[in-house]
C-alpha cells in the first residue's frame, strides 16, 4: 500500500535528486566553491518546495528547513564547509527530514485506510 500523494511523492524525489546533486557538487569542488554551490542547490529546492506547497501544508516545513539551510550554507562560504560539525549537523538535518516525510507517509496510509474500512482516522 502507498500514500498515492503526488506531493509526497515529488517532496521525495526532490529529496533525492537534490541528495545526489550535492554528492556530485562534494565530488567536484572543493572549500568555498563547495559551500555557495550548496547555496545555489539549497535554494533551488527552497523554491521547489515553495511551489509544492501552494496551498498545503505538508512541504511548509521543508521550505522553512531548506530556507535555513540555504542561509547556513551561505555562511559556511566564509567558515571551513568541510568541519567535521558542518557535515555532522548537516546530516542529522536529511535524516530529520527523511524522518518527517516517511511519518507524513505512514500518516496518509493509516488515514487512506481508515477511510476505506469506514472507520474515523
Amino acid at each position: 500500500m502507498h500514500s498515492r500523494s503526488p506531493h509526497l511523492a515529488a517532496a521525495a524525489r526532490l529529496i533525492g535528486l537534490n541528495w545526489a546533486y550535492t554528492l556530485q557538487l562534494w565530488l567536484i569542488f572543493e572549500g568555498p566553491a563547495l559551500a555557495a554551490s550548496y547555496f545555489v542547490a539549497e535554494v533551488a529546492v527552497t523554491i521547489g518546495f515553495y511551489q509544492i506547497s501552494k496551498n498545503r501544508w505538508f512541504p511548509v516545513p521543508l521550505v522553512c528547513l531548506h530556507g535555513v539551510l540555504a542561509v547556513y550554507h551561505f555562511y559556511t562560504v566564509f567558515l571551513d564547509p568541510n568541519n567535521y560539525w558542518v557535515i555532522f549537523a548537516l546530516n542529522r538535518l536529511f535524516e530529520l527530514e527523511m524522518i518527517y516525510i516517511i511519518a507524513c507517509s505512514i500518516f496518509r496510509i493509516r488515514s487512506l485506510s481508515g477511510k476505506q474500512t469506514g472507520r474515523a482516522a
